[in-house]
């Protein structure tokens, strides 16, 4: 059921920027009163969020229902590059393809006490956590053909409360799975299956780095399990860099390698909810979710910049006595501009409810950096979204030159930045918004490409080397 809700926003404290104020596109009303794991999105635009009943629906960008599959969750849902879903529970794993159609199950035998997953690694295996003392707990992990690839010894997982799988680099520099089990941390490697765990003392939400460390509520570990540092806070996202972001008196941003403090800032709206810190893809800027002064209603949700600067916060409906409050991580579309997130439902009404709620962002994205990947190529886009011209900053080495051109969507040159040869090394030029005719391109989705002859960047020397970034143009 969708419900619109362009008028039930308010903005709440002063903005940053002076921008149009975020609004509530739309929500999907779900049974239950929260939504149990992570919606996820694929890259057509299709949400997948899960129900308390274990009912998976996919969702379209406008907020339409387009299929649902009822006894699949409700404990675990993610999504694989190529489109397929997999979600879990007591009973096993189940694989969906895009339109709803079952690929494969895998049904536990016996079934698990309490489970977790599965999750999908970077190499595109499936892993899922059966946990159990009567009867024994194990991971099992599967290729994407729903073939056990291996499963841990039963009896190694204990009952999994508050656990949500992670990967992250191993110490020998494969991949490792990390969970939560009972009072220990467990990492798993994610070739062989091999696991260690060790003492944690809880179990709640992990977070862990593209350098290996892992991060449990306010300790931080390396990839071995040894231990960093301990702090007063609750870790709950790691940027492209490593540092993370964490939840202590305010918002504060930690170093990963001794918890020290590199930022840290009070709203003042209120006390901070329970929903995870997500951060933009960019590692931009960071949504959150809180309450009202003394936890009054409404609930809100918060968005920041990664320097730690506040922007806005916007307030969640209340429905009949019912408060909505952010209750998962959210996920983002590709030029930031659309965040999705579940909700949980406080009440004093007859009905518990839930949403799934869709957060139109991008006049305030627009105002911040986006920031690309390290490396040779297009370093960043600045502003995007633009409503008229953009920095276009890149990186070469200083033998190198380039072009730089834009395309829409069919792929259709538009305009040309930079002609061969023109730019070299690294720098910044921009794009005006214009056509080749010198007339402004209308609102769309555009890409910018930076082509170039490699010589050390990793390829060989005398190679074509591209690097592309999508635009959205807003007028």
């Amino acid at each position: 059921m969708i419900v619109p809700l362009a008028l039930c926003s308010t903005v709440l404290g002063p903005l940053v920027a002076q921008a149009a104020a975020p609004v509530i596109a739309w929500r999907f009303q779900l049974p239950g009163q929260y939504v149990p794991v992570d919606p996820v999105r694929a890259s057509d635009g299709t949400l997948y969020v899960m129900d308390l009943l274990g009912n998976l629906h996919a969702v379209s960008p406008a907020g339409d229902e387009i299929w649902s599959l009822s006894g699949v969750g409700p404990q675990g849902l993610d999504i694989a590059p190529d489109g397929t879903i997999y979600a879990g529970n007591d009973f096993g794993v189940t694989a969906v393809n895009p339109d709803g159609t079952i690929r494969w199950t895998h049904e536990l035998d016996p079934i698990a006490l309490v489970s977790y997953g599965p999750a999908v690694g970077p190499e595109g295996n499936v892993y899922f956590v059966a946990g159990g003392l009567t009867p024994p707990g194990r991971v099992i992990s599967f290729d994407p053909d729903g073939n056990v690839r291996w499963s841990t010894e039963a009896g190694t997982v204990p009952t999994v409360a508050f656990s949500n799988p992670e990967f992250g680099a191993a110490p020998d520099g494969g991949t490792q799975f990390v969970f939560a089990t009972g009072n220990m941390l467990a990492r798993v490697d994610c070739d062989t299956g091999s696991l260690d765990a060790f003492t944690d003392g809880t179990a709640m939400r992990i977070v862990t780095s593209e350098s290996g460390n892992i991060f449990h509520v306010g300790r931080g570990y390396d990839s071995s399990g040894d231990l960093l540092f301990m702090s007063g806070t609750i870790i709950e996202e790691a940027s492209l860099d490593g540092t993370v972001y964490a939840k202590g008196s305010g918002i504060e941003r930690l170093d990963p390698d001794d918890g020290s403090t590199i930022w840290q800032f009070s709203d003042g709206l209120g006390p901070l909810d329970a929903a995870p810190i997500t951060r933009t893809p960019s590692d931009a800027h960071l949504l959150y979710g809180g309450n009202g002064p003394g936890y009054a209603p409404p609930a809100n949700i918060r968005f920041a910049d990664t320097n730690g600067t506040f922007r806005w916060a916007l307030d969640l409906p209340v429905d009949d006595g019912r408060v909505s409050h952010m209750a998962t991580r959210a996920v983002f579309d590709e030029a930031e501009t659309m965040a999705y997130f579940g909700s949980t439902s406080i009440y004093s009404g007859p009905t518990p409810n839930c949403y799934l709620y869709a957060i139109r962002l991008e006049n305030d994205v627009a105002s911040a950096p986006v920031l690309a990947h390290d490396g040779y190529g297009i370093r960043s886009l600045f502003p995007n979204p633009t409503t008229s011209s953009i920095e276009i900053s890149y990186r070469l080495l200083p033998s190198e030159t380039a072009q730089i051109g834009v395309f829409d969507m069919t792929g259709r040159r538009v305009a040309t930045v930079a002609q061969k040869g023109a730019v070299a090394g690294s720098g910044i030029v921009s794009w005006d918004g214009l056509d080749a005719t010198d007339e402004p391109v209308p609102s769309g989705t555009y890409v910018i490409r930076l082509e170039w002859i490699g010589a050390d960047t990793g390829g060989s020397s005398g190679s074509l080397s591209t690097d592309a970034r999508k635009v959205v143009v807003v007028r």
